[in-house]
């Protein structure tokens, strides 16, 4: 982890931390949250042993800065992270948009901490808390808009997995 990037990330996970209330009144919560004691989910994003690394770090940080303990857990997928969330194992997390959605409608969790970053719209650059998904296509295909790929298969890459997955688009 480079500096300027870990800086961003503790800092990022710092303010996502102390203001992200998750599931507070979720009538699902399996237990009651741990007194003292935060749990932040953090959407898997690299091997165990590089998150490892990393949440030994950012948990003593936190640690520190908040006074109390602090658990960091790398649930294997976002769905892990959102179940986390909605039967109150964490307290916290930090994830991607898709996740993050869910945990919002399943979790009744409440987004407030939105990372910026720079985004290319047109010929400017700007930062925004959004970005851009880009859908590739042959260059002999008949789709020119988005909707016409419904029932198409499409691939996704993720990090964290082996090659692609495959799934076919609602239809």
């Amino acid at each position: 982890m480079t500096v300027a990037i870990g800086l961003r990330a503790v800092v990022t996970v710092v303010v996502f931390a102390l203001t992200l209330v998750a599931a507070s009144s979720s009538p699902l919560r399996a237990q009651t949250p741990r007194v003292g004691k935060i749990v932040i989910a953090v959407q898997p994003t690299a091997t165990p042993e590089q998150l490892s690394t990393d949440a030994k770090e950012l948990r003593e940080f936190l640690g520190k800065r908040l006074n109390r303990d602090v658990e960091i857990v790398f649930p294997m997928t976002f769905a892990g992270v959102v179940e986390s969330l909605r039967f109150g194992h964490a307290q916290a997390a930090f994830m991607s948009a898709w996740p993050a959605q869910l945990a919002v409608k399943y979790a009744k969790a409440e987004v407030v901490l939105a990372e910026v970053r720079e985004v290319v719209i047109g010929q400017d650059k700007k930062e925004e808390t959004f970005y851009f998904s880009y859908w590739v296509v042959p260059k002999d295909s008949a789709a020119s808009k988005l909707e016409q790929l419904r029932g198409s298969a499409r691939s996704f890459r993720a990090r964290c997995r082996p090659p692609a997955s495959s799934r076919r688009w609602p239809g």
